[in-house]
């Protein structure tokens, strides 16, 4: 049961969920869900940068496309992530200490998702790839009940007096051509053209009051919805450079270079927030037209070393380094018909970031391999937002059919305030976040 009551401040718990990269509430201001990734690559760490592990090289490195030696080869991968979210406020005592955290929302989804594409070969080792998968997930949805407090003698003494509701959804798409050509035996370069087109995105932000209460962030319900553009499609280059060191090692090289994505028709338009000078939202309430944003994306690049061990059963390790200076990182909002939301560029002060990717890839039979790997990522958010994944997998080969396995696990804690603060009641404390996520992947391949 979910409460929200005036007597304890109305202090909120946001428990946020992030798939890959971002918290879930912050989805339109930073990415997530963001790259190709077949179960195969994630289940090894989400690596790619040094390995030839098929169409994913498209998304990490261009220069390592492969079939194995087969003239053609179809990839499909489907995705299921599960969303969790709770929320609470910190219960104090008469010496203001932190007695518990009363919950009193709680959200749980499922998302799913399809990608794929396909590998064919040239002439000689040179190949050619096709592909559709996520660029950026703005995926969010809250739902919020809140109850009111009656005196005793009461027979409902918590009667549901409405609900607060955010939903945002789609994603950008990137639809990818891929090239790769051997300069020599060991070295080979690749890129990728990856145009990015806006699918099914919107905003919606919702009080609905059923009756006037002081727990609500209104006295009247209100609903803003829209359907987001991203403005015309923007082409972002993926160059990829691999050099065969010797039988047992393999270097992979890639930059994917910076880009610019407007978007248009948005209720909640990103800000800083005060309190805790993290990304938040201006909410729609306080105009009557929707804005105009543009985010300016730093390039990544990234570095990859792959090793064949001498075992007797087949065994492979990975491991990358991954570099983005969010230091570079805009955000600017144009002119909207409401006078209160003038042109202005939000400075975020977000800090450059490394991600450490690894990976081992073991054979127990020849078919059927364990793969086991982590991903350590810095945030542009701060060491707060610092997070370790686990990651595991597997596949068995079935004729020219190849069907992996994946799943990742991650979990993180921070600190935000209410974001949807009671109308008679000021916020003193900042709430505890605490997020967690699991995804799992499915990943088909056939060869002709």
């Amino acid at each position: 049961m979910n409460h929200k009551n005036i007597i304890n401040n109305c202090f909120i718990l946001a428990l946020l969920f992030s798939s890959i990269s971002a918290q879930a509430y912050f989805s339109s201001i930073l990415p997530q869900n963001s790259g190709f990734s077949s179960a195969r690559s994630m289940s090894m760490g989400m690596t790619g940068v040094a390995s030839s592990i098929g169409l994913e090289n498209v998304w990490t490195n261009p220069a390592l496309l492969k079939t194995d030696g087969k003239k053609l080869s179809f990839y499909a991968t489907g995705s299921l992530r599960r969303y969790e979210e709770k929320r609470a406020f910190p219960v104090m005592d008469m010496f203001d200490d932190v007695v518990t955290n009363n919950v009193y929302a709680a959200n749980r989804y499922w998302y799913n998702n399809l990608e794929g594409g396909m590998i064919l070969k040239l002439r000689k080792d040179n190949y050619i790839g096709l592909s559709k998968s996520t660029f950026w997930d703005l995926t969010y949805d809250y739902a919020e009940e809140v109850r009111g407090s009656l005196p005793s003698g009461t027979y409902n003494r918590d009667p549901v007096r409405g609900y607060h509701e955010i939903n945002r959804g789609g994603q950008i798409t990137a639809y990818s051509i891929s090239m790769n050509h051997t300069v020599f035996s060991k070295i080979k370069l690749g890129y990728t053209a990856n145009i990015l087109i806006g699918e099914k995105m919107t905003d919606r932000y919702a009080i609905n009051v059923f009756e006037a209460d002081e727990a609500l962030a209104s006295d009247s319900s209100y609903a803003f919805a829209s359907d987001i553009k991203l403005e015309g499609s923007t082409l972002v280059p993926t160059f990829g450079i691999a050099y065969q060191v010797n039988r047992r090692y393999q270097i992979g090289l890639t930059y994917q270079k910076d880009v610019d994505l407007s978007f248009s028709d948005v209720w909640t338009i990103p800000t800083i927030n005060e309190r805790t000078q993290l990304p938040g939202f201006y909410h729609p309430s306080s105009w009557d037209s929707t804005g105009q944003f543009t985010i300016s994306l730093p390039a990544k690049m990234s570095i990859g070393v792959e090793a064949k061990m001498k075992n007797p059963l087949k065994t492979k390790a990975v491991f990358e380094l991954h570099y983005r200076d969010w230091s570079k990182y805009k955000l600017s909002t144009a002119s909207t018909l409401d006078t209160s939301l003038t042109q202005f560029e939000t400075n975020f002060s977000f800090k450059e970031a490394w991600e450490i990717h690894g990976g081992i890839e073991h054979y127990f039979k020849e078919q059927i391999p364990f793969r086991f790997g982590f991903i350590f990522s810095e945030s542009p958010l701060g060491q707060e937002f610092e997070r370790i994944q686990i990651t595991l997998g597997s596949a068995y080969v079935w004729g020219n059919a190849t069907f992996d396995f994946g799943v990742i696990f991650g979990s993180l804690a921070y600190r935000y305030e209410d974001i949807f603060p009671a109308v008679v009641s000021e916020t003193i404390n900042l709430e505890s976040v605490n997020e967690s996520n699991t995804s799992v992947k499915f990943s088909i391949q056939y060869d002709f």
